[in-house]
């Protein structure tokens, strides 16, 4: 990202995003990578995530808005879009999970599960087709290093669990999610739209690696793509 500044086609909005991440980002890779040495520290460092995935699913409560077009995300906030708010649930969501399978205490593991069904419900509310994806791809990891009863309750559980929640998700939301194709003549409109833009940018950003295959057009938020 570095090198990639002085050849940006917009060279004060990637040095400003390069900065941005050295200043935030980075040191976490030296924190969490690097001091997380034990398994106390790794167990504590876990922890942290799990209680930071609590206060995400009481923001979403609190501060939660559905300003596009009722799919959910929040009012502020670097994740606030809810795309970027479903990514990031996907990402602490099985901190949550840990307990429900280590928990001793069943207390704690219906609580904890109760966390994990509310956060899927606001990763389905968010209308994000790529987290619906992710949550396929995450349930056959799930399959296929789980145990054998761990397996069992996922077969049989997951399918009643998605039933429940796509029952209380708006149903514009649930169009939303499944209008994938253009060939789909009651496809969601915002959807197509988003499809062909990503689409746009997905050949676009591989024309700009094949004229520019070193060091690129630079990782500027606001470029000329």
């Amino acid at each position: 990202m570095t090198l990639a500044v002085p050849f940006s086609s917009w060279r004060i909005s990637s040095l400003d995003l390069v900065i941005t991440y050295v200043r935030t980002a980075f040191p976490m890779l030296f924190v969490v990578g690097g001091l997380v040495i034990t398994w106390r520290e790794c167990k504590v460092t876990m922890y942290a995530i799990l209680w930071g995935a609590i206060v995400n699913l009481l923001s979403a409560r609190v501060f939660g808005s559905t300003a596009w077009a009722d799919r959910a995300g929040l009012e502020f906030g670097t994740v606030a879009n809810p795309n970027d708010f479903a990514g990031h649930l996907l990402l602490v969501i099985p901190f949550l999970l840990w307990p429900v399978l280590a928990s001793r205490h069943i207390l704690l593991r219906v609580a904890a599960f109760a966390g994990v069904a509310y956060g899927l419900y606001y990763v389905l509310a968010s209308g994000s087709r790529g987290a619906l994806v992710g949550l396929v791809v995450a349930g056959l990891f799930f399959l296929w290093r789980g145990s054998a009863q761990q397996k069992v309750a996922l077969l049989l559980g997951a399918p009643i669990l998605f039933a429940v929640l796509a029952a209380v998700v708006p149903q514009g939301v649930l169009h939303h999610i499944r209008s994938f194709s253009a060939d789909n003549p009651d496809a969601d409109s915002a959807a197509i739209e988003s499809s062909v833009l990503r689409t746009y940018l997905l050949r676009t950003s591989v024309a700009y690696t094949l004229r520019h295959p070193l060091f690129g057009v630079g990782p500027g938020q606001f470029g000329e793509y």
